[in-house]
């Protein structure tokens, strides 16, 4: 029940904000950081197990949440330092950007994802849950906008 009022406290003041700017286009770059992911090789056992979050769009899937703070798999350092994964800051706005698209949360902590995601790691001036709120708004437009012959994905994010 708390979550719900809070969700639905979260929408009532994005949509205040939206009505009560004057608004401008703008690029997710202007309001964030867009951190790709990447996975450690599975075929180095040493990448594994560790105590760093790794996740991927199917943890979003099987639990949809808005905070999220790990996944079915972990990551050791070592797995960390030789992949392109990032550690990402706690209030990211994980965003996935393939199989499927639009699986969104909040990093409860610091978590590492793999590539199905662009992540949103907020500038100072923007608080994580109005880019939430704005990726939220905007997923079935940047879910048009996407390409792929196999699979629809998202290269370049914009809102």
């Amino acid at each position: 029940m708390l979550n719900a009022n809070l969700v639905e406290l979260s929408n009532t003041i994005f949509k205040q904000i939206l009505v009560s700017n004057d608004l401008h286009e703008f690029t997710i770059n202007d309001i964030g950081t867009v951190a790709g992911g990447g996975t450690p090789s599975k075929k180095i056992i040493s990448y594994w197990n560790g105590n760093i979050p790794w996740l991927s769009p199917k943890d979003l899937s099987n639990k949809p949440r808005i905070f999220t703070s790990s996944g079915e798999n972990y990551i050791t350092q070592q797995g960390l330092d030789n992949s392109s994964t990032k550690l990402l800051p706690r209030n990211t706005v994980l965003f996935s950007s393939r199989a499927p698209i639009g699986y969104l949360s909040i990093a409860k902590n610091r978590i590492a994802t793999n590539q199905g995601f662009k992540s949103v790691i907020p500038n100072k001036q923007y608080p994580f849950w109005f880019i939430y709120e704005l990726l939220k708004v905007e997923t079935p437009r940047i879910i048009n906008e996407a390409n792929g012959s196999t699979f629809k994905e998202v290269s370049v994010m914009s809102v």
